[in-house]
């Protein structure tokens, strides 16, 4: 079955400090590691790979310039 997903808005409310929990069938029967009801889950979110530039060995991030804004509130009293 096509993995299927889409966008609303949501109040903040019920996404954030909230505990989302891992359903109980997705679990192994020892409790510790996932089950394939969560691999057959995931795996169309984790599939495939992008390739990470690396330069003698360690991943080479992207250096951004230091830019200065104009300020243009007033110091906080």
């Amino acid at each position: 079955e096509p993995y299927q997903w889409g966008t609303a808005l949501q109040p903040l409310g019920d996404i954030a400090n909230v505990e989302h929990l891992i359903p109980r069938a997705w679990i192994s029967e020892d409790g510790f590691m996932p089950n394939e009801n969560f691999v057959k889950y995931v795996t169309p979110l984790i599939q495939g790979s992008h390739p990470v530039p690396t330069e003698n060995g360690l991943p080479k991030f992207a250096r951004l310039e230091k830019e200065r804004v104009e300020k243009l509130l007033e110091p906080r009293a």
